[in-house]
């Protein structure tokens, strides 16, 4: 018989992740803002656990214009229980452009981070 005899009162290890992603507005339209989710994922495709967070990824946004043909940098951090990060999607879920009008993903999107 194994017991699992470490931890008791101690909390789980946690690591924090960090990088940056470079988005490139190839409208047409000025961008003024958007959202993207970042997801850990380990070798397996499967997303790292979030310390007290139901949902396996984080939500940033970001406000600002971007023109057509520019780019802006989205440095983040994340969070994890595990050290098993394989790689890390990121996916634009919505874009507001500067027209007022707003680009939603698809819902394919998403799922295709999973």
């Amino acid at each position: 018989r194994v017991d699992y005899a470490n931890r008791a009162n101690q909390a789980p290890s946690m690591f924090m992740l960090k990088g940056e992603a470079v988005c490139l507005n190839e409208s047409s339209q000025t961008i003024e803002a958007f959202k993207i989710i970042i997801v850990a994922l380990d070798g397996f495709h499967q997303p790292v656990r979030i310390p007290n967070q139901r949902e396996p990824y984080a939500v940033q946004q970001m406000v600002g214009p971007i023109p057509h043909g520019r780019s802006k940098s989205v440095p983040w951090e994340q969070l994890v229980e595990s050290d098993e990060v394989y790689e890390v999607a990121v996916v634009v879920t919505a874009v507001r452009f500067a027209d007022g009008s707003v680009w939603i993903a698809p819902d394919e999107e998403f799922i295709d981070a999973f």
